[in-house]
């Protein structure tokens, strides 16, 4: 069985894109930092799920949460040369998301924000298709 980590899995993309990939087969790893959501979305999945709770803070009034977006960047890249290098059949795709349509991207100036749903089955098609990196909506390509 495939297996797949799916980090910020308690609602948004990570909710939806935990979806597509068990319905795709996989088994799903779910991270997030609201355990109940994660369980709640562990009962809803039709294949094995494991939770593992984590809480990275913040935006503006927590500088740590956009470093550790750059952070998660760079230590994927190191993953995936190591997996590589030691010729394992590990993939890892590394997401870099726009808007998504999610309580995280409300406010103003908010465009071309795309439904999770959409956000999970272009996800989903990257890894599919053992990408390095996506970019959704693909449009976001530009930008990134």
């Amino acid at each position: 069985m495939k297996k797949a980590i799916v980090i910020g899995a308690s609602s948004g993309i990570g909710r939806a894109l935990a979806r597509v990939l068990a319905d795709h087969g996989y088994s799903v790893g779910l991270v997030a930092r609201r355990a109940e959501l994660l369980a709640e979305v562990a009962g809803q999945l039709p294949t094995p799920s494991f939770v593992k709770t984590i809480d990275v803070a913040g935006n503006r009034a927590a500088p740590a949460y956009n470093a550790s977006k750059a952070f998660i960047s760079n230590y994927l890249e190191a993953l995936r040369n190591r997996f590589r290098k030691a010729n394992l059949p590990i993939v890892v795709t590394d997401v870099q998301p726009g808007f998504v349509d999610t309580a995280m991207a409300k406010g103003e100036g908010v465009f071309w924000a795309a439904p999770p749903e959409k956000a999970a089955r272009q996800i989903f098609a990257a890894i599919a298709n053992r990408k390095e990196h996506a970019y959704v909506t693909k449009r976001w390509r530009v930008i990134a």
